[in-house]
């Protein structure tokens, strides 16, 4: 079984002149851990979540969605690569991301 790391965020860190840098401010609003082979959702991330940092300890298809199921055709990820994904806002409805790697 593969692990996905998802890390959330709602803002963007901003250096001591005000210039964002393009890396998430912490602290995090939340992190999740989904263990996974066949199309497996997260929970729900938060409401205020802009951005997330997902990482893999192995290949895999990710999508994300109100009620999302990860096929081969989804967005592939690779292993070990940390990769930045902005969220839609979706009024009165929450986000989950589901991953999927590939085999079944």
């Amino acid at each position: 079984m593969a692990t996905l790391n998802i890390t959330e965020y709602a803002n963007m860190a901003v250096d001591f002149r005000n210039n964002i840098v393009p890396v998430g401010e912490e602290p995090a609003l939340g992190r999740q851990t989904v263990t996974y082979t066949t199309s497996t959702q997260s929970d729900d991330l938060h409401p205020k979540t802009r951005f997330v940092r997902v990482i893999s300890d192995a290949d895999g298809y990710l999508v994300f969605g109100v009620s999302p199921t990860a096929v081969a055709s989804s967005t592939r990820i690779e292993a070990d690569v940390a990769e930045y994904f902005g969220v839609e806002i979706v009024r009165n409805r929450t986000i989950r991301i589901a991953v999927y790697d590939g085999t079944t």
